[in-house]
């Protein structure tokens, strides 16, 4: 394991103790002189409180190059986490939808998805996943 690998590993769990906290001054629970509630600036902060913790611990945990494997399924994860809430009318980018308007966008995020998709493969391929 490189020594760079675990520093950026602990600074992404520092920085996704910084999103939660800036995910609950987006909510209104935390004052802020600089910053006030807005639900899409919340879940785009919580997102990034969920992800980047989990994406410090993959590159401590994990051995150089497979790294690159989950990092890029935790991502591929993360789109389809905002995606989701997108379609469900929360979010960054929360979209008011008819029943039309769903399926038209839920094709858009199956194009996203596979193209996400094909890097991951990729890297499983060259990498592989088991440590």
């Amino acid at each position: 394991m490189h020594v760079v690998q675990v520093i950026a590993g602990v600074l992404l769990i520092l920085w996704g103790v910084a999103q939660l906290r800036m995910t609950l001054v987006y909510l209104g629970r935390v004052p802020s002189a600089v910053a006030g509630p807005s639900s899409s600036l919340a879940v785009t902060a919580g997102l990034s409180a969920v992800f980047m913790p989990l994406y410090g611990l993959l590159l401590i945990v994990l051995p150089w190059p497979q790294v690159v494997s989950y990092v890029l399924a935790a991502m591929l994860l993360r789109y389809c986490a905002d995606e989701i809430a997108k379609i469900a009318g929360f979010g960054p980018g929360a979209l008011q939808l008819t029943p039309k308007g769903k399926r038209y966008m839920l094709q858009l995020a199956a194009v996203g998805f596979i193209f996400r998709l094909a890097p991951v493969v990729l890297a499983v391929w060259l990498f592989g996943v088991k440590p």
